[in-house]
């Protein structure tokens, strides 16, 4: 090496030929303390990093300017001290009112701003809730309170302190408080306003969609892409709930279970939790009970009928004329009461061939617009799972009917009339979105009656918006 200052004692050119003939210098050890050593009281202890006399001058004025940015800090846009002096140090303690003030707030949108990011960003609950309470503890009165507790009961629930959530939930209601956050927590529909203008909220609704549709292949990729932005805060019971039937179906038990567990612990106590537990016992003892099924001998006594069960949707031929003191049971929820009939008018709503014939047995047809088969299953496996649980007095066949690429139809019945179909509709309408179908949308599907002569004429003409105005014009304002 060789330096242009003078005052740099050139390094000694035979040092390198001080080694025994033939052995190499970094195989003698002393040789290499020895250069070592000089090169130390030369150039000073250096880290091994390239062009070090550059990175030596840039270390330099990043140091320089990393002390300025602190002393502005400190300063809130004071000058920069001039000393270490007492009176220098004294200056940046803030004595007064003011300053004191300024320096507690500071602190307060620190420490909430480092729980935020534990909670959302690192999902680390633990340090998440320290934090929280630390703000809690250090400024009880402060402006970040109600958010703070609030966020505390969502870190809780994920670790499982239940005692806690109870706790911070009654402290959080203990004041009045006019802000969103308490109001939130009473009513959760009360943000989704807000939320519904989030971008990752949209983000998960579209991804929410391309899984009912049957785009499976581009779901799973773009809900991986959103899930690295946005972790878990977005993720909806529904999502959860249908992506981890699309794994079920695909035997990938295991990521199923992962994403049913995920709902269970981010919405614990709801009717979709209740249902991702049954799945998940079910789906721990899914080689047992396949195995047992498939093994499984009925024997039917001789003296029995068989009994032949058909996926196909049941017709009843109508009677040819319906009498006033018919011995037709109809089928009828909860002892609804159905309208009575007046067979002394025809039908008179017809369109487009479809006719209107009240006193025909009617199906109450489920329509499904644009989910996919293995969706339409399952609403027709929940609808089954209701009737044997709510109406197991009686028997509701089921069937499905793919009409086209937009609609699948879930087909229950027939009631013995058009009435009894409607009555059964009333009954449980209230509670599809709730209990029976939570995880699907509620535009992904509606209600409507129909008869055997007009599911046959739609299953051939395929025309749904003839078939609703006729439903529409025969009931006015019911569907």
């Amino acid at each position: 090496l060789q330096s242009s200052n003078p005052a740099v004692k050139t390094p000694d050119s035979n040092l390198f030929n001080e080694a025994k003939s033939g052995e190499f210098y970094f195989y003698n050890a002393s040789l290499k303390a020895r250069g070592f050593s000089e090169f130390k009281s030369r150039w000073g202890q250096r880290t091994n990093v390239d062009n070090w006399r550059r990175q030596s001058a840039i270390r330099s004025q990043n140091a320089t300017a990393a002390d300025i940015s602190d002393n502005i800090q400190k300063g809130k846009g004071d000058s920069v001290l001039s000393g270490n002096s007492f009176d220098d140090l004294l200056a940046t303690l803030p004595l007064t009112e003011e300053k004191l003030e300024s320096s507690n707030k500071t602190i307060a949108e620190s420490l909430l701003t480092m729980a935020q990011t534990f909670q959302s960003k690192l999902e680390d609950f633990p340090s998440a809730i320290q934090a929280y309470e630390e703000l809690l503890r250090r400024f009880p009165n402060t402006e970040y309170r109600d958010e703070a507790l609030f966020n505390l009961v969502y870190c809780y629930q994920k670790t499982g302190d239940i005692e806690k959530v109870a706790a911070v939930k009654k402290e959080l209601f203990s004041k009045p408080s006019s802000n969103k956050w308490a109001a939130i927590l009473k009513n959760p529909g009360a943000g989704k306003k807000d939320e519904a203008t989030n971008a990752a909220t949209k983000k998960y609704e579209d991804i929410y969609n391309l899984f009912i549709e049957g785009s499976f292949e581009k779901a799973k990729t773009e809900k991986k892409l959103a899930d690295s932005t946005y972790g878990k805060t977005y993720w909806t019971p529904q999502l959860l709930y249908i992506e981890s039937i699309y794994y079920v179906k695909q035997r990938e038990d295991s990521i199923a279970t992962n994403s049913l567990s995920n709902l269970v612990g981010l919405y614990p106590g709801t009717p979709m939790a209740e249902k991702a537990q049954t799945m998940i016992d079910v789906l721990k003892r899914r080689t047992q009970i396949e195995d047992y099924l498939t093994k499984l001998d009925i024997t039917r006594a001789e003296e029995r009928p068989r009994v032949v069960v058909s996926s196909q949707p049941v017709v009843v031929t109508p009677p040819k004329e319906i009498k006033k003191d018919s011995t037709i049971t109809p089928v009828i929820a909860n002892n609804i009461p159905v309208k009575k009939l007046d067979t002394t008018k025809p039908a008179t709503v017809v369109i487009k061939n479809f006719s209107f014939a009240p006193a025909d047995p009617h199906f109450v047809m489920v329509l499904l617009d644009k989910v996919d088969d293995v969706y339409a299953t399952e609403a027709k496996n929940a609808f089954n799972r209701y009737n044997r649980e709510k109406l197991y007095s009686q028997k509701i066949d089921m069937s499905g009917l793919k009409l086209d690429e937009r609609y699948q139809l879930v087909l229950q019945g027939p009631f013995s009339d058009a009435y009894a179909a409607v009555a059964y509709i009333d009954n449980i309408k209230p509670i599809v979105g709730s209990r029976i179908l939570p995880w699907l949308k509620g535009d992904k599907y509606s209600f409507l009656v129909i008869s055997a002569a007009n599911l046959d004429l739609l299953k051939t003409n395929k025309d749904m918006t003839a078939y609703k105005q006729l439903i529409q014009q025969a009931f006015p304002g019911k569907f």
